[in-house]
């Protein structure tokens, strides 16, 4: 089985992802707009470094003033890139989240739980090289999640000097 894209890029540093059954937003979970015409939303979520996470967006942004041009959580309808968007390598649109100003990882509208790749403070964002033009808004709810540690991933081996990746057993052969 292949590792999907979003995943296998290296921009996904530090953060492991297991793939679970969907799972709605307890009560307790925080909710939180994301602006489209913002570059980062702080969440006034306080992480710690191995943390689990839960994410589940919902709503619709236009990336332009083109009506068409628009985007769910996973990204631009069109897989439209940009060179100069916080994650190149993703499509535009897509909802990314950051620690402090650590590197952006995807979250797009995954059902998987994410492990926070360091201590700090939780920032949402939109994958965007230009956000001042974006209209619109996701809604994220967000909720900690029981410590799920190593089971069900596998490290992969790190490019000399690079970080450790941590991905489902299933992904990797």
């Amino acid at each position: 089985m292949r590792i999907p894209p979003m995943m296998a890029c290296c921009g996904i540093v530090a953060l492991a992802a297991l793939p679970v059954t969907a799972q709605k937003a307890p009560r307790e979970a925080k909710s939180v707009v994301v602006p489209s015409n913002v570059e980062w939303t702080n969440t006034l979520i306080k992480v710690r470094h191995g943390e689990w996470l839960r994410f589940e967006a919902s709503g619709e942004i236009r990336l332009s003033y083109d009506r068409d041009d628009t985007s769910p959580a996973s990204g631009s309808r069109s897989n439209r890139l940009a060179d100069k968007a916080p994650f190149p390598a993703i499509p535009l649109g897509t909802l990314i989240g950051r620690v402090n100003s650590g590197k952006p990882f995807a979250i797009g509208n995954t059902t998987q739980a994410f492990q926070m790749p360091a201590d700090g403070t939780l920032f949402l964002g939109v994958n965007d090289d230009h956000v001042p033009d974006n209209s619109g808004n996701f809604v994220v709810k967000i909720w900690k999640t029981r410590e799920l540690g190593n089971q069900g991933t596998r490290e992969l081996s790190p490019p000399k000097g690079g970080p450790v990746h941590k991905f489902p057993s299933s992904l990797v052969h």
